[in-house]
């Protein structure tokens, strides 16, 4: 209000506020406004505060919050908060499992899947107009499976009846700061949904891609550009490895699926983009700079 909406020339009313950015052009905020702003941000984490002791009670009890169910389940109608298996998404992670039991990596195992045109969990979500986490924003004529997809559903212990919540925690209220919780401290009741597989076959497949040496890219790693660089085909964050001479980004899916996607395989230098962006910025500040200028002289105007 007194900074980002002067900048860009935004005229801010709020009528239950009795408000009106113009009348404080060059001057702060009332004392009235403050309090106000003050009161209804401590209102907001106190309520967020109760709303995530409520959803406790809920995880302790074996109850979801989420909303949205994992691929291979959907919301049961007659208990809310519980899992029925869909049959049509059960079975392809039922074929995920089966193929890691026998030894399959898990990028054999999405070449496989995009082989037998199994559709990825976003796919099937529009397909079926069931709302589904995973987002996608493709411009890419087919959506593949990759080893990410394929490890995070080999991973997931949700498959073998049993209820895991509480996996992430936002730190601040109101922020976007998550950490993820170690799963000793998750909330994981047994036997809250029938099974996709049994404990001792997600046992066996947690071997076999431990075994694969399944890498995660990025993790905890921090850098400028993380989580803003993506490829031009299917959308997704390029995958950034640090640990070379000189730093690289690449497409994780054209390097996995080579003739299976359009993706490139091309290896790109972590310099030569960093430049790029820089020189974007560059112009960018100067169109803000010009833009800041011509404000202030309509306002003396």
């Amino acid at each position: 209000m007194e900074q980002i909406f002067p900048l860009l020339g935004v005229r801010l009313i709020s009528v239950n506020d009795n408000y009106d950015s113009s009348n404080y052009n060059g001057t702060t905020l009332g004392m009235d406004l403050v309090v106000s702003n003050l009161v209804n941000t401590m209102y907001c984490r106190d309520a967020g505060k109760k709303l995530r002791t409520a959803n406790r009670v809920k995880w302790r009890k074996g109850i979801s919050t989420a909303s949205a169910a994992p691929f291979g389940y959907q919301f049961d109608p007659n208990r809310k908060g519980s899992y029925i298996i869909d049959p049509p998404a059960a079975k392809i992670v039922r074929r995920i499992f089966d193929l890691a039991i026998l030894g399959l990596g898990t990028r054999e195992i999405a070449m496989a899947l995009n082989d037998e045109n199994a559709p990825v969990p976003s796919v099937y979500n529009r397909e079926h107009k069931a709302y589904g986490k995973e987002t996608t924003y493709t411009i890419a004529p087919v959506i593949l499976w990759d080893s990410s997809r394929v490890w995070k559903i080999l991973t997931a212990y949700v498959y073998t009846g049993a209820m895991v919540l509480g996996k992430s925690q936002r730190l601040i209220s109101g922020k976007k700061i998550i950490r993820i919780v170690p799963k000793g401290q998750q909330y994981i009741t047994e036997g809250t949904h029938e099974a996709i597989v049994s404990r001792e076959e997600f046992e066996k497949a947690q071997l076999v891609i431990r075994n694969n040496g399944h890498r995660v890219v990025m993790g905890s790693v921090d850098f400028p550009l993380k989580g803003k660089i993506r490829c031009g085909n299917c959308r997704r964050v390029l995958g950034y490895d640090y640990k070379q001479a000189s730093p690289i980004f690449w497409c994780r899916e054209g390097m996995e699926l080579i003739g299976q996607t359009q993706c490139s395989s091309e290896i790109y230098q972590a310099s030569d983009i960093e430049n790029a962006v820089f020189q974007a910025l560059k112009k960018n500040f100067l169109y803000w700079t010009h833009s800041i200028v011509i404000l202030k002289r309509k306002n003396r105007a």
